[in-house]
């Protein structure tokens, strides 16, 4: 069954937001959450705005070589919903594994 143009585009919309946390890039990072998103971590304190979040993910690419897989995406475009199953990747030592949801 082929995809609808609506969950196409949530696959496309995911894999450029990837990108650009790669990239390092924080107006493009930026550009793809609401003014108001809000990023938890497991440990760390959450991070709240657009700005924020993005300049935090720029500053971990640039320090600490952090980047970041797409797995798989999965999209449900009738509710609006994908989820990304990530490999993130820093220096030598560290590998995470996870899921966003968008």
């Amino acid at each position: 069954m082929a995809a609808s143009p609506n969950a196409t585009r949530m696959d496309q919309v995911i894999r450029e937001y990837i990108q650009a946390c790669n990239d390092g890039d924080a107006e493009k990072i930026a550009a793809y959450l609401h003014a108001d998103a809000i990023h938890y971590y497991p440990n760390p304190p959450k991070f709240v705005g657009a700005s924020t979040i993005a300049e935090s993910f720029a500053k971990r690419v640039r320090e600490n070589g952090v980047c970041w897989t797409v797995d798989q995406i999965v999209v449900d475009a009738d509710r609006c919903i994908g989820v990304l199953e990530f490999t993130l990747f820093a220096g030598e030592d560290l590998i995470l594994r996870g899921l966003e949801l968008y």
